[in-house]
């Protein structure tokens, strides 16, 4: 189901995220970041369909997840889950011991998906989206998983 996003899956990948409200991952960032030594990058992928898109970059001892991604119609299936456990396993096998997130406050269901596996709360920044939401800032101790 998860599995590490190739060349040819940025143009679809590009598409998915920009359609769930995140424009900046464009086909040509997305090569980049994949360029990048240290980048998590992960799709799931049901029949053959790209449903779900994880972005993450692990610098020493840190991780920081940039997106998570699922298409609408695939949400509440554990396609989330599965990303966010894939790329904490990546992480971990990278030598990662935190890893830290920011989520949208009105973004319940992430929540409760971030809580369930282990992240806490670490403080929220003000008017961090474009619209003006504000983010909860969480982290995961991987040693705690």
């Amino acid at each position: 189901m998860t599995a590490a996003l190739l060349e040819d899956d940025l143009a679809e990948a590009a598409a998915l995220l920009g359609a769930v409200g995140l424009p900046g991952f464009t086909e040509p960032a997305l090569a980049e970041e994949l360029a990048r030594p240290g980048t998590i990058a992960i799709g799931a992928r049901v029949e053959g369909q790209l449903l779900g898109v994880l972005v993450a970059v692990a610098i020493l001892d840190e991780a920081e997840i940039h997106a998570v991604a699922v298409r609408p119609e695939a949400r509440r299936r554990g396609l989330g889950r599965a990303l966010v456990a894939a790329a904490l396993d990546d992480a971990a096998s990278r030598g990662v011991t935190k890893v830290f997130l920011e989520v949208r406050a009105g973004n319940l269901a992430a929540q409760q998906l971030y809580l369930g596996l282990g992240f806490h709360p670490l403080g929220v920044r003000a008017r961090y989206y474009a619209d003006g939401e504000d983010a909860l800032q969480l982290a995961l101790e991987l040693a705690q998983r």
